[in-house]
């Protein structure tokens, strides 16, 4: 069995289903290894069943413990896949607005309207689908070269 560490985030009612959706969140960079422990992408067609317990942060174990004055470290935005850019900017308000402004979404103003906007632009089910060297990969780079351009006019 393997396992990842996650914040519990939000609790949503989803309104006629009798159930609701809890929220967690996972380090960027930890991104393609939790979707890797449970399987891949949801799919409708499939339960994928997970178990889930809390877990003291004073005592949770990392396979890569650093010690505590050691700054984290960070990669430079081209240096992350295309699918942490993606979730990185649909964070932005500014990107929000080009959306709305530029590539004429309706009312962007949160981060789960940019994320169905780029995964509209994009073709695919899930930012985590973006990959470079394929077509949605060249989608995402055109999308987020017109943001930059837009951001900073020549």
């Amino acid at each position: 069995m393997t396992a990842f560490q996650a914040t519990f985030s939000d609790f949503r009612l989803v309104k006629g289903r009798k159930v609701c959706q809890l929220v967690f969140e996972v380090p960027i960079e930890a991104a393609d290894m939790a979707l890797q422990t449970l399987g891949g992408l949801p799919r409708p067609d499939q339960e994928a069943w997970v178990g889930i317990a809390r877990i003291d942060p004073k005592k949770a174990v990392s396979d890569t413990p650093k010690p505590a004055s050691e700054p984290k470290e960070r990669r430079r935005f081209v240096e992350l896949s295309l699918a942490a850019q993606a979730a990185l900017r649909c964070n932005e308000k500014a990107f929000w607005k080009f959306l709305t402004d530029e590539m004429n979404y309706a009312n962007i103003d949160d981060a789960e309207l940019a994320a169905d906007a780029v995964r509209d632009i994009c073709g695919v089910e899930s930012r985590a689908a973006i990959r470079d060297g394929e077509p949605s990969g060249k989608r995402w780079d055109r999308l987020n070269a017109d943001y930059v351009n837009w951001m900073h006019p020549a």
